[in-house]
């Protein structure tokens, strides 16, 4: 698994592996649980972490730091 696979899902509590894209939503398998799921994009935001940044008083860090 790398970490760009790994997504957040809004309003879906914890992480997420991609497992595939469709164009209406995608493949996912909570981190936690193992369970796979489709999530469609109608509702959810996807947020891969890779492109999540932290932002501090002195500049903007992305996780991967």
């Amino acid at each position: 698994m790398k970490f760009k696979d790994i997504v957040a899902v809004s309003g879906m509590p914890g992480l997420y592996e991609m497992v595939s894209a469709k164009p209406n939503g995608a493949v996912v398998k909570s981190l936690g649980e193992a369970k796979t799921q489709f999530v469609s994009n109608r509702l959810h935001t996807f947020s891969p972490l890779d492109k999540i940044s932290i932002y501090t008083t002195d500049t903007d860090s992305e996780l991967l730091g």
